[in-house]
């Protein structure tokens, strides 16, 4: 059972936390949110104010990262550095240097780091890259 962790209650985890849930083999273990009253909906998981707090306390397999995307890699770096793996809501990060800092963060500690680009995985896209990798129509 893969134990995950989620940080950023708002927005687009509404998509994220029942999408966990609904999972057989992972359990969202704790959630993550400056504001509180965000986390109420979700009595399950442990609830946490602070990112820092939650990595010390939880043994996660798990983070994602549903945060404002300036913090999308210094959140990621930090989980990654404890050995968690690490799915993070999509741009990486709005600078060049913290793109490198996230995938070298992940190689050097061995664990898999992952931008939410959900749209990969529906099935016209996976036909399109199928079409695209034959070469059937040419470059």
């Amino acid at each position: 059972m893969l134990k995950i962790g989620l940080v950023g209650v708002g927005g687009i985890s509404v998509a994220h936390i029942p999408a966990w849930n609904a999972m057989e083999d992972t359990t969202l273990t704790a959630i993550c949110d400056i504001r509180p009253e965000r986390m109420e909906p979700y009595p399950e998981p442990h609830h946490y104010t602070s990112i820092d707090e939650m990595l010390e306390k939880e043994e996660l397999d798990i983070l994602d990262i549903c945060l404002p995307t300036y913090l999308h890699v210094p959140t990621a770096v930090k989980a990654m550095k404890k050995g968690i793996h690490v799915l993070s809501e999509k741009p990486i990060s709005l600078k060049e240097e913290d793109i490198e800092l996230a995938y070298s963060t992940a190689k050097e500690n061995n664990v898999c780091f992952m931008i939410a680009q959900v749209l990969r995985f529906w099935p016209e896209y996976e036909l399109i890259k199928e079409l695209y990798d034959s070469g059937k129509y040419g470059k």
